[in-house]
């Protein structure tokens, strides 16, 4: 196990990633790309750090979440600077659920829960799409912060010491994107922003839920919280706050004694 300090500087690193690719992108800051590519850098760099560069396909399903952190920023990029018809966007992110629920489960996992893991994942990112589309400003990014860092609360407490702390890098990824929504009160999180956020953060949930000792519950909680936000910032906030320290709490009470964050993927 990693001493706590060297852990909190690898997730520092992915803070500091994330606000050195906004700050060299600002001039491009129009074209909505940044944010998606921002949020990714941050993650891969707390992955790289923590474990080094995974292999081309890693045996280790835990390993493959570097993978889908890169799709995100990329498939994010593109759905940001490209206008892609809305059917395109709608079969791409089936087929990335599919994939993803297809690369974490298979072929340890029957087909029924493949396919129900991956269809729940389509709902939860269209849902959290079609909500973030209707709210600008720092409300949206403030969301991904809370939920992202009581998930990685929840996956320590499910004995997942890796995939909570990439999921701690991915709530600190998100804070130098409030500050940029800050600056920018008209930004939106969609067509982007999304797509980064959901495929860095679906497969921990996943991971934490069949690698480790997350409940069904905290995993499902913490795959809805985000469709909290609103218009109005705080109110957003607070209601994912709740909903993702629930879900921490669900993983507590599961794992009461056998809370120790060395152990697990």
């Amino acid at each position: 196990m990693l001493p706590p300090f060297e852990v909190l500087v690898q997730i520092g690193y992915a803070a500091a990633v994330s606000a050195a690719a906004l700050l060299v992108t600002w001039p491009w800051r129009d074209r909505g790309w940044p944010m998606p590519v921002a949020l990714g850098l941050g993650v891969l760099t707390c992955h790289v750090a923590a474990v080094g560069f995974p292999a081309p396909w890693p045996v280790a399903r835990a390993d493959r979440l570097f993978h889908f952190a890169l799709l995100g920023a990329a498939l994010g990029a593109v759905e940001a600077a490209v206008r892609v018809p809305a059917v395109v966007r709608w079969v791409v992110r089936a087929a990335a659920c599919a994939g993803c629920a297809w690369a974490l489960l298979l072929p340890a996992d029957p087909l029924w829960k493949f396919a129900l893991v991956g269809a729940a994942a389509f709902v939860a990112w269209s849902a959290f799409e079609w909500r973030a589309a209707r709210v600008e400003g720092y409300g949206g990014p403030l969301v991904l912060v809370v939920v992202a860092g009581a998930g990685g609360q929840a996956l320590a407490f499910g004995n997942s010491a890796f995939v909570g702390q990439l999921a701690g890098a991915l709530s600190a990824a998100a804070v130098p994107l409030v500050v940029y929504t800050l600056l920018r009160p008209r930004t939106t999180l969609a067509r982007g922003g999304v797509t980064a956020f959901m495929l860095a953060a679906l497969p921990l949930w996943i991971c934490g839920w069949r690698l480790a000792k997350l409940p069904l519950e905290s995993a499902a909680l913490l795959a809805v919280a985000p469709v909290a936000t609103q218009k109005r910032g705080w109110l957003g906030t607070l209601a994912a706050l709740l909903a993702a320290a629930f879900a921490a709490y669900l993983s507590w009470r599961a794992n009461p004694s056998d809370f120790d964050p060395s152990l697990g993927y």
